[in-house]
């Protein structure tokens, strides 16, 4: 492990990285199944809250007319073939870049993981 050499020497230190290590790395849940490898991958569910929040307020009632509901739903396809034909310029955040070029040095081992952690955790 390239982080166990700088652990303090406190025991319950030691027990809980031990513990991370053996369920999240090494144990039950490795990191291909909570973990993604990418700079752009989307980490929160805002655009799926944005969806919800706009949904309920084209109703005006809790439980709309079923024609109400058709039409709302008519207006959301419209608008998201809309977006499908024009969409938006994809503008790349700062730390996505910075995340990227990090990842690279460490996919060319320029840098190892220690160096990797240290250096994204200096910058956020």
């Amino acid at each position: 492990m390239d982080f166990h050499p700088n652990l303090p020497a406190d025991s319950r230190i030691l027990e809980f990285a031990d513990y991370i290590y053996d369920t999240y790395v090494a144990g039950i849940f490795p990191p291909t199944m909570w973990a993604a490898y990418d700079a752009e991958s989307i980490r929160t569910t805002n655009a799926c809250e944005a969806f919800h929040s706009r949904i309920n307020q084209m109703f005006y009632h809790a439980h709309p007319h079923i024609f109400s509901l058709v039409d709302v739903l008519m207006e959301i396809q419209n608008l998201s073939y809309l977006k499908m034909q024009n969409p938006p310029k994809v503008n790349v955040h700062p730390r996505q870049k910075v995340i990227a070029d990090e990842m690279k040095k460490l996919d060319e081992g320029v840098i190892n993981r220690y160096a990797f952690v240290k250096a994204l955790a200096q910058k956020f």
